[in-house]
């Protein structure tokens, strides 16, 4: 099976790109195919990072039709007293606007449209590889891996259901009780062949092309529609080792604000996590960031 990693990513975002491009070609032992994906008006900014298994296709090329990026800034604020960041909109099908955080997840569910490969990894930009990799990572013996932490969110939890719900109804399946099992993580691979399924179930029970329907919902979340399909409608046939941990240590539940907190992540890399991540969203410089990570994989023994 081939594998290849996909990245979008987009102007704002560039340095921890960057830094992710740096790590991946640090440990990819088997020379993995990485894609970066970003807006058309970024890929100037971009094509620096391109090399012998990293390439570079636009968001646009992927959808059908071409959304059309709204001008705004992505930014507001005074340097060094306040800034906030604004998520960007996008025209879809239509001309209805597509915020940027939804039209990122379509772009994850027509991987198939970015490569042809039979197994896709996601990596978001602010992650940062810190071990070695190799396509028996991400598939072994047939099957790829999978994240599902059961229990791991409290059941009243009420982005996650909404979630959860969406998925079953663009499934066209029954709703069900949210019993808090998380779906979501960083390093998330997918199996073409489900994921061509699955867009297909999407097209039976709507009628529409599943981009145009999935780039009207307001609610979405792609990690938890993938699972549901598979999970729900392909079982027990899916062809993924379902895990209860990530590949990645992930920042989110710290606060990475208070010192303990943050002695906390720094000593909690496992064995098998090959990667870490800071979210973009804390604002940190980037010698804050590299300081960080060096200090969880120094304490790792790496």
């Amino acid at each position: 099976m081939t594998v290849v990693l996909i990245t979008p990513s987009f102007s704002r975002d560039f340095p921890l790109a960057k830094e992710l491009c740096a790590s991946i070609d640090r440990h990819n032992e088997d020379n993995l195919q990485h894609i970066l994906v970003v807006p058309k008006s970024d890929l100037s900014l971009f094509e620096q990072l391109k090399g012998p298994n990293r390439s570079l296709i636009s968001k646009e090329s992927v959808l059908s039709p071409s959304p059309i990026q709204l001008p705004l800034p992505t930014i507001i604020g005074f340097p060094g007293l306040f800034q906030k960041r604004i998520r960007t909109v996008w025209l879809g099908p239509g001309f209805r606007p597509v915020r940027g955080w939804i039209l990122q997840q379509v772009i994850k569910l027509s991987a198939d449209l970015i490569s042809p490969a039979d197994t896709y990894v996601f990596l978001d930009s602010d992650a940062v590889m810190v071990r070695a990799f190799s396509t028996e990572t991400f598939e072994k013996d047939g099957l790829v891996p999978m994240v599902r932490v059961e229990g791991a969110l409290s059941p009243d939890n009420h982005d996650f259901k909404r979630w959860q719900d969406v998925a079953c109804d663009l499934l066209g399946i029954d709703r069900f009780p949210f019993e808090g099992d998380s779906n979501i993580a960083v390093v998330v691979s997918w199996r073409q062949d489900r994921l061509k399924e699955l867009q297909a179930r999407i097209e039976e029970v709507t009628g529409r092309p599943y981009q145009e329907v999935l780039c009207t919902q307001s609610d979405l979340s792609e990690y938890v529609l993938y699972n549901t399909f598979c999970l729900k409608l392909c079982a027990p046939e899916h062809g993924h080792d379902v895990r209860a941990r990530s590949m990645c240590h992930e920042a989110w539940g710290y606060d990475m604000g208070n010192a303990d907190d943050r002695e906390r992540f720094a000593i909690g890399l496992a064995n098998d996590h090959i990667a870490v991540l800071i979210e973009s969203t804390q604002e940190w410089s980037m010698e804050k960031r590299r300081a960080v990570i060096s200090e969880i994989t120094a304490r790792a023994g790496l």
